[in-house]
């Protein structure tokens, strides 16, 4: 009894690579040069490691509202820190990132 397997490539390709060589260089081209023009136009998007700063992840056990960690990190000198909440919104975690380098105290 004899078995059919499954062939990925079957025994005689005929793939025609050259015919549509052209129109694959032109795509490539044409992509390429998009991608050089975006990135003058809208530039890199550097993290805090190249733009210099502090950048923290904390967890609160009280679960406060983004506004009141602003409002926390407004009287010690972070006036315009960007503070988001990330991973499970039940844990009270957060990140923020200000633009200056400064020691972090929490109490």
């Amino acid at each position: 009894m004899s078995q059919k397997f499954f062939k990925l490539v079957p025994d005689n390709p005929n793939l025609p690579f050259v015919k549509y060589g052209k129109i694959f260089l032109s795509f490539s081209v044409l992509l390429s040069l998009s991608c050089i023009v975006f990135l003058f136009t809208h530039g890199l998007n550097y993290g805090v490691d190249f733009r210099g700063g502090t950048e923290a992840y904390v967890r609160f056990h009280a679960r406060p509202s983004v506004q009141e960690v602003r409002d926390a990190l407004t009287p010690i000198g972070y006036n315009e820190a960007v503070v988001q909440a990330y991973g499970d919104s039940t844990k009270g975690e957060y990140s923020f990132q200000h633009s200056g380098i400064r020691s972090l105290e929490f109490t």
